[in-house]
């Protein structure tokens, strides 16, 4: 019989009791979530919280370095959001380890590391052999955005809304230059990631409204994407990159092939990088066609997330568009941002002339690996308001 990966705090008697108090309840509780639906559906992510915790019954070490580095990373005014504290914990950093330090790729998705005791040992090398590394990662490290598809609707909002134009772009947060590397090369590079995607947009009978400008090239005048660590800028960079690039499939003629992308996104022009935040971006106010925000504002408290989004609004141009893709809906024209995770909550949104500068939602995403699109509120609305412009 198959091993049930799912369990809750209070199974098989782990001892949670004699570790739960403080802020160690927000880990244990959010633990427990993370098996129950794990991120990316990723069964390695509730064999890892498992293994984590079953070193942590016998050992609090790294439970306590956790808790630890989550006040020092507050102080600092770098906090992580709880979902990527998990991201580092018992995924991200785990891959560095194995990928990088230990140089077995193949480890992570091999026999030995397929139940919960196995990840328990995991850990235990962690600490005896790569406390100092885990730690460092835990304090300094950001989980990247790394998704293929993840700017899949640029080429749509860029052709539909600037046609045969020559665009400035903008994009804040999370692996910028490599959303917009990636779609720098679109139509033009070999080796380049294709965008794929079931697209079920339609508006009238047009159908598959994204997908039909995906392999299309754009015109691009300048792209600067804004993030606190440029995953090109050098070898350790790299290879953190790398080790975010890879939760399911971790072979090593795959991680080949990802170095092999970077080197070719690296210095695709006219792409750039600048180390900056999204609620100070250092660009020039109203100097953008469209600035954009992807997956970064969900993680950020309401009042971080208010001067992000009056932040990016003050870069784009009196005539440029606001784009957002995250999980929130749209209320009375602006964004709310909600804590569903379910199929289709993964959303697009854009604001500008076409809109009355009102946010509408052009598009739904089954996951946040968007690898199906369906129309969004007001997709229709959106097109027919971009026919009468």
């Amino acid at each position: 019989m198959a091993e049930d990966n799912t369990f809750t705090i209070d199974d098989e008697g782990y001892g949670y009791d004699e570790l739960i108090h403080g802020d160690k309840v927000d880990f244990h509780a959010l633990t427990a979530g993370l098996v129950k639906e794990p991120i990316g559906n990723d069964p390695l992510a509730s064999l890892s919280a498992k293994g984590f915790l079953l070193h942590a019954d016998e050992d609090p070490t790294l439970l306590n370095l956790l808790n630890d580095v989550r006040e020092k990373r507050s102080e600092k005014n770098w906090p992580l959001t709880r979902m990527h504290e998990m991201g580092l914990a018992l995924i991200h950093g785990p891959n560095y380890i194995n990928i990088i330090k230990r140089g077995l790729p193949d480890y992570i998705r091999s026999e030995r590391l397929t139940n919960a005791e196995a990840w328990k040992r995991m850990y235990q090398l962690i600490q005896t052999d790569y406390f100092d590394r885990y730690q460092e990662i835990l304090m300094t490290k950001e989980v990247q955005t790394t998704m293929p598809n993840r700017g899949i609707l640029f080429p749509f909002l860029i052709r539909t809304l600037f046609p045969g134009q020559a665009v400035t772009l903008g994009d804040f947060g999370v692996s910028a230059n490599w959303v917009l590397a990636r779609l720098a090369c679109n139509g033009r590079c070999e080796g380049a990631d294709p965008y794929r995607a079931q697209d079920w947009t339609f508006h009238g009978n047009e159908q598959s409204l994204i997908m039909s400008h995906a392999h299309e090239p754009v015109m691009i005048a300048d792209a600067v994407g804004i993030d606190h660590t440029d995953p090109f800028a050098d070898e350790e960079s790299t290879n953190w990159f790398v080790s975010n690039m890879h939760l399911r499939d971790v072979s090593p003629q795959t991680v080949a092939n990802t170095r092999k992308k970077i080197d070719l996104y690296r210095n695709i022009t006219p792409v750039r990088f600048q180390l900056g935040n999204i609620i100070k971006p250092p660009i020039p106010l109203h100097s953008l066609d469209i600035g954009s925000e992807l997956t970064v504002l969900y993680e950020l408290p309401e009042g971080q997330r208010k001067q992000a989004l009056r932040a990016l609004s003050k870069r784009v141009k009196k005539d440029g568009y606001k784009f957002i893709q995250d999980y929130f809906n749209v209320q009375n024209g602006e964004p709310v941002f909600t804590k569903e995770r379910g199929p289709f909550t993964y959303r697009a949104a854009v604001s500008g002339p076409v809109t009355n500068y009102t946010w509408m939602e052009i598009a739904r995403f089954a996951n946040s690996r968007c690898d199906v699109i369906t129309n969004g509120e007001h997709t229709e609305q959106f097109m027919d308001a971009v026919t009468a412009h």
